[in-house]
């Protein structure tokens, strides 16, 4: 029996997430679950950000799931003081891994919401690895919230990526940036055009190696399913079905929720 996986995100953005893990565990079911309704988690206090990933938590494990891949950094922040009956991954944790796997010369940028930042989760983490490595980082209120509900205001996004990294580039003119939210690798290209001399780390991909090393062996078969919940209004679903088609993900059913 394949293995079912759960993906929670304040939104869409995990997926980035879910679309590198489709495309290398075809053979494995997901159950995505985004909170769109609650967006951005990065502003709320830490007390209401607990309560909202446990909530989301109880959905996926109600659906049966193996285990739950944080796909929201604000959220693996607070991985500690989560409650689960099945193993929590972390996308920070992947972070950490994707960043180290670059080998960085001097600083490295980290871009995420204002919660993830203030929580020092990354630097924390990072210390268990390097003593060497070191982030400059920019909270940014507005970024995440843009990409998940007008992803498509070209000039409104430009503006919001320039107001996440050019803090960072004041203070140092760093080599790598790390994308410290699931939803910013969806604008990666622009990032990329307005920004072509900086290098993207995408944790989503140090994610398929800590979930392959979890599994302990790769299920085979490409006979998997993916079914995918939002939590908000049927613009917000709307939204959700655009991306999903953009970035050819592939599912069995698209589930508005209003809880």
């Amino acid at each position: 029996m394949n293995k079912t996986i759960g993906l929670i995100d304040s939104g869409i953005g995990g997926f980035s997430v879910l679309k590198r893990l489709q495309e290398h565990f075809p053979a494995l079911n997901f159950i995505y679950y985004g909170d769109s309704k609650n967006m951005p988690y990065g502003e709320k206090e830490r007390d209401e950000i607990i309560a909202l990933v446990n909530k989301d938590i109880r959905f996926v494990e109600n659906k049966g799931v193996d285990l739950i891949v944080l796909a929201c950094n604000t959220a693996s922040s607070l991985i500690d003081e989560l409650n689960s009956t099945v193993p929590l991954l972390s996308i920070i944790e992947a972070g950490c891994r994707a960043v180290l796997r670059t080998d960085p010369d001097g600083p490295v940028g980290l871009i995420a919401t204002r919660a993830t930042v203030g929580s020092r989760a990354y630097e924390k983490r990072i210390k268990e690895y390097s003593d060497d490595i070191e982030f400059i980082s920019y909270g940014t209120p507005t970024l995440a919230k843009t990409i998940n509900n007008q992803l498509e205001e070209i000039e409104l996004l430009k503006t919001n990526i320039h107001q996440a990294i050019a803090p960072i580039l004041k203070q140092y003119p760093v080599k790598n940036l790390l994308l410290g939210c699931t939803h910013y690798p969806i604008v990666s290209a622009q990032i990329r055009r307005l920004y072509p001399e900086i290098n993207l780390i995408d944790p989503a991909l140090e994610m398929i190696e800590i979930l392959d090393k979890t599994l302990g062996q790769t299920p085979s078969g490409n006979d998997g399913f993916t079914d995918i919940y939002i939590n908000g209004n049927k613009s917000q679903l709307e939204q959700s079905r655009y991306l999903l088609g953009e970035l050819n993900i592939d599912y069995r059913t698209l589930n508005l929720e209003n809880e």
